[in-house]
């Protein structure tokens, strides 16, 4: 199993999210959500201003090279997407998601206790990676709290990585990369 920057146990939500958070739920919609979704993602305030991207000329993709364009273009070229931001922040399991992890965790705990020798492959260990620099998805938080759901000290029960960026990591393709690197080095393929 990998888990990439999970959210579900967030501690505490940066300043901006938990704003867009309180006036989502009390139905804060138009322009102010979007302004609110800007200020969550940190796009400056003229969200509306075109953006210029090089497209490949066999796919007619657009060329997004980094998490604050790609934010920018959703703006730009997908009507609903401060909605749908705001909802999955209002409504998906970002917080408060302990008894599911527990209860994940303990089947993992469980698969790698019956196994032979004690060996673990892919489907019993568990990749965790996050980002460094991370302000959202904290990978020292996440780290402290699979360790009290694993158990800590013990080598093996999961692997914890981190890698250069901040939240939009998984936007740069280098970083990409060595996301598949490290799986298949540690599930040995």
């Amino acid at each position: 199993m990998a888990l990439i920057a999970p959210a579900g146990l967030l501690r505490t939500l940066p300043k901006e999210y938990a704003d867009l958070k309180i006036a989502a739920g009390q139905g804060v919609e138009g322009e102010a959500l979007r302004a609110l979704v800007a200020g969550a993602l940190g796009l400056e305030d003229d969200v509306v201003e075109e953006i210029a991207v090089e497209t490949e000329a066999q796919t007619g993709a657009a060329a997004l090279t980094d998490f604050s364009q790609l934010c920018r273009w959703q703006f730009e070229h997908h009507q609903g997407h401060a909605r749908s931001f705001a909802s999955a922040l209002l409504h998906g399991p970002v917080q408060g998601q302990e008894e599911i992890w527990t209860a994940a965790c303990g089947v993992l705990k469980g698969k790698r206790a019956a196994a032979k020798d004690g060996a673990i492959g892919g489907a019993e260990r568990l990749v965790v990676i996050c980002a460094a620099d991370d302000t959202v998805v904290r990978a020292g938080d996440v780290r402290e709290d699979l360790e009290g759901f694993m158990g800590a000290g013990e080598e093996g029960k999961f692997s914890f990585k981190t890698l250069p960026g901040g939240h939009g990591f998984l936007a740069d393709e280098g970083v990409c990369k060595d996301v598949v690197q490290i799986l298949g080095r540690e599930w040995g393929i």
